[in-house]
């Protein structure tokens, strides 16, 4: 497709960013939480030395406020602003959000959140009661912030997972606040909680499938208390490029298991979301899936099974950003893989005045996906996203 054409293209379609984070507000929680928790809210205090504000969560030193805020800033990655303020607005306010997005050629956005997804093994060293309310109080301000144009920011409800009968409570109480879709873990057992495809889940999984709304896998949001402890010590910067490498690949297992698991054969209506782990591999490891589905004797002791590439076609998702190859393995999956920013993220869209290889959203479009067709292109870009989220769409579309 030459240039021309893929502006035309673009012109006449709406482009939603699937993955996007908030870094979440210093009030966030003191502001929306009962006093009476004391310092076990979750706060920001500023370092009286460096002048870097850091996240306490019961009276312990988590991550730095915008740590996961660096997009434009003047150090590559893992340099950050020391204080949110120092961070581009649009990485925490809703107004120039919207304006970033106008200036990336982005319509909607889909909102994930930092601390409550990253760091949420900080939350179980508070009360239990605690706990639920900063998982309502965050929806809340996800509510609030995506109220600013609904149509164009997409609140995404984080469950108190580890509390079915309170994660039931929750996706009622967010449905009514129009969230589009549900965060969820799937490495139960790190927390000492039955796995995935344990009956345990069937109440909430039936309950979310009836709500027809997808679930969302996002990478880095498993970890555990040890591994999040290690996460906050980091290592060399070598270490940093490989830990981040290797936590693109996470959400393989995390299909293998909704697949090999029994979780897509037994919720065929549900819809599940890879969010932030890319889609090169993904082709390679459902051709892996069927090789050995038939021809070990899989396919014999359960001929009630599609194949494993079935599943996927009928009810998963994956999500790009970065890849350059896109446009040689996307045609296998056409229906199946959407747009992301990961804004603002450092490994994100969102090039600073040091970044060498980041581009921005357009240059990646236009870079990446200029020689696909303009139906595949609208697919990736649009309409695979509009259909599961139920966001607007137009274009050739809207003329028939």
């Amino acid at each position: 497709m030459s240039a021309d054409s893929i502006e035309t293209v673009l012109d006449r379609i709406y482009i939603h960013d699937v993955d996007s984070h908030v870094s979440e507000p210093p009030d966030l929680w003191t502001s929306r939480v009962s006093s009476k928790w004391g310092d076990d809210i979750p706060h920001v205090v500023a370092d009286h030395e460096t002048g870097v504000e850091s996240w306490y969560i019961g009276g312990h030193k988590t991550s730095d406020a915008a740590a996961m805020a660096p997009a434009g800033w003047r150090e590559p990655a893992p340099g950050h602003p020391p204080t949110l303020a120092d961070a581009l607005p649009a990485a925490w306010q809703p107004g120039p959000r919207l304006q970033w997005m106008d200036d990336q050629g982005v319509y909607s956005q889909v909102i994930y959140p930092n601390i409550l997804g990253f760091i949420h093994p900080a939350f179980f060293t508070l009360d239990a009661q605690l706990q639920v309310e900063c998982v309502q109080a965050y929806n809340d301000f996800q509510t609030d912030f995506c109220s600013e144009n609904p149509d164009r920011l997409i609140a995404m409800t984080y469950l108190p997972w580890w509390d079915i009968e309170a994660s039931q409570v929750e996706l009622q109480r967010c449905q009514d606040g129009h969230h589009k879709g549900v965060i969820l873990p799937w490495e139960f057992e790190r927390h000492g909680l039955p796995p995935f495809r344990s009956d345990h889940w069937e109440p909430l999984l039936k309950e979310i499938e009836e709500s027809g709304l997808p679930i969302s896998f996002h990478i880095g949001f498993d970890a555990s208390l040890e591994e999040f402890e290690a996460r906050i010590e980091q290592g060399s910067i070598m270490d940093i490029v490989g830990d981040a490498s290797k936590a693109l690949l996470g959400n393989a297992r995390c299909i293998v298991e909704l697949i090999t698991g029994g979780t897509c054969h037994r919720y065929p209506n549900l819809k599940f979301v890879s969010v932030e782990s890319g889609m090169g591999y993904i082709p390679y490891l459902l051709e892996g899936l069927d090789w050995h589905f038939m021809n070990t004797a899989a396919y014999r002791a359960h001929p009630e099974r599609l194949l494993p590439s079935e599943y996927f076609r009928r009810q998963m998702y994956g999500t790009f950003w970065f890849e350059s190859d896109v446009a040689r393995l996307v045609d296998l999956y056409p229906d199946n893989f959407m747009f992301e920013t990961d804004f603002p993220h450092g490994t994100g869209l969102c090039p600073g005045p040091n970044t060498v290889t980041t581009k921005s959203a357009q240059e990646t479009i236009h870079d990446n996906l200029g020689n696909l067709s303009e139906d595949l292109l609208t697919k990736l870009l649009q309409d695979n996203a509009a259909k599961l989220y139920g966001l607007p769409r137009r274009g050739r579309t809207e003329r028939v």
